[in-house]
C-alpha cells in the first residue's frame, strides 16, 4: 500500500497512461467494493477515451484541466470527464506516470491525495512535522492544514519529491507561482474574482511560511524564515482593452523574466492605465498614448500615494514606474503593433 511500492520499475520519459489492470489492482488491494472499483474504471476508461495522449490533455485550456469552474454544481461541471478522474491522475502521480503544473495545482478547487497515503512517507512526515509545528507554538489544525496544502501540492507536481531534501528553492518556487496566478486572464474562472484570490492567495502563503519555518528548524533551510512578505496591492483595473493589452504583455514576458520582474511590471502597467482611466476617461486604448500623456502622468507620480504606507511614493519607486512604463512602451512598438492588433486595440 504505500506509495513507493506504486512506482514503475522504468522511469518514463514523458507522462502517459496506466493500464486498467494496474488500476483495478490498485484499487481492490485498498478494499474498494466492487461497485466502487467498477465505477472507478468506468471513469477512468471515459477519461482514457477522450484524452488517449496524456500529454495532449496537459496541452489543451486550464480550465479544460481543471473540470469544473467556479460556481459549478458538483454534479454539472463543464468537463465531467476530468472530473470523474480525479483519483487515477492522482494515482499515476502516485506511480511517477505525471506530475503536474503549478497553475492546475493552484486552479483544482480538491486535490484527491491523502487517501491514497496510508503508510507512505509522505504521511508519515505530515505527521511528524505538524508535531514539531506545535512544539514551535504553532495550533495543532493551523499547522496540519498549512503542511497538508503544502505537500500535497508539491508531491503532485515532483511525484519522486524527497520530503528530506525539501528546501528553500521548492519554497520560493511555489510561492513565486501563487504570487503570479493572479495575473492570470481566466482567474475568475477558479476564483469568484481577482479579489477574492488575492485574499485567498495570502492564506496560500501563509501555508508556505508553516512549512519554512519547520524545515529551518529541520535544519533543511538555513536562513531563518523573516516575516511574510506582503504581494504588492494591485492598483484598480484600467479600461478593458488597455488590461488585454497588459495581460498579453505579462503573459510574454512571463516566458522568460522572474516572477518578481513581473510582478514589478504589472503593478507599473496597472497604476499607469488606472491613471489613464480616471485622468482621461475617453481614453479606451493604449495605441492612443502620446508624449504629453507619458509628461502629465510624470507630475502625476509626485502626487501619488502608496495604498500601503499612505505616503507619497519615493523617488526610487517612481523611477522604477517609469522604466518599466518606458520598457514596456518600447517593446509594444518594437513588436510592430501585432499586440494591439490581437486584442482590438
Amino acid at each position: 500500500m504505500m506509495a513507493l511500492a506504486l512506482l514503475p520499475s522504468e522511469a518514463h520519459s514523458g507522462r502517459c497512461h496506466a493500464s486498467e489492470d494496474d488500476y483495478a489492482a490498485f484499487l481492490r488491494a485498498r478494499n474498494n467494493t466492487s461497485s466502487t472499483v467498477v465505477q472507478m474504471l468506468r471513469r477512468r476508461r471515459r477519461f482514457v477515451r477522450v484524452y488517449p495522449d496524456l500529454e495532449a490533455w496537459f496541452a489543451v485550456p486550464l480550465a479544460e484541466r481543471v473540470g469544473r469552474l467556479y460556481g459549478e454544481d458538483d454534479h454539472h461541471p463543464s468537463f465531467p470527464a476530468v472530473c470523474d478522474a480525479r483519483p487515477y491522475l492522482t494515482f499515476l502521480a502516485l506511480r511517477g506516470d505525471a506530475w503536474f503544473d503549478w497553475p492546475w495545482l493552484l486552479a483544482m478547487p480538491s486535490l484527491y491525495l491523502w487517501s491514497f497515503l496510508d503508510g507512505a512517507p509522505l504521511a508519515t512526515a505530515l505527521e511528524e512535522w505538524t508535531a514539531l509545528a506545535c512544539q514551535l507554538g504553532y495550533r495543532r489544525k493551523t499547522a496540519r492544514r498549512g503542511l497538508h496544502w503544502t505537500l500535497t501540492r508539491l508531491f503532485l507536481h515532483t511525484p519522486s519529491l524527497d520530503v528530506t531534501r525539501i528546501g528553500a528553492s521548492a519554497m520560493d518556487e511555489l510561492d513565486a507561482a501563487i504570487c503570479s496566478f493572479g495575473d492570470r486572464p481566466d482567474v475568475t474562472q477558479f476564483y469568484s474574482s481577482s479579489e477574492r484570490y488575492r485574499e485567498v492567495s495570502r492564506q496560500y502563503r501563509s501555508y508556505l511560511q508553516v512549512v519554512r519555518v519547520v524545515l529551518y528548524h529541520r535544519g533543511q533551510i538555513v536562513t531563518e524564515p523573516g516575516r511574510l512578505r506582503p504581494v504588492p496591492n494591485e492598483p484598480p483595473v484600467p479600461q478593458p482593452r488597455m488590461e488585454a493589452v497588459i495581460q498579453r504583455y505579462l503573459a510574454t514576458r512571463r516566458l522568460s523574466s522572474r516572477p518578481k520582474t513581473v510582478q514589478r511590471f504589472s503593478l507599473s502597467l496597472r497604476t499607469f492605465g488606472a491613471w489613464l482611466t480616471s485622468t482621461y476617461p475617453a481614453m479606451v486604448s493604449f495605441a492612443e498614448v502620446d508624449r504629453a500623456h507619458v509628461l502629465a502622468y510624470v507630475q502625476a507620480l509626485e502626487l501619488l500615494v502608496s495604498a500601503k504606507s499612505k505616503r507619497p511614493l519615493s523617488l526610487r519607486t517612481r523611477h522604477g514606474y517609469l522604466e518599466t512604463l518606458g520598457t514596456f512602451l518600447r517593446d509594444v512598438v518594437a513588436w510592430g503593433g501585432t499586440m494591439y492588433r490581437r486584442v482590438n486595440c
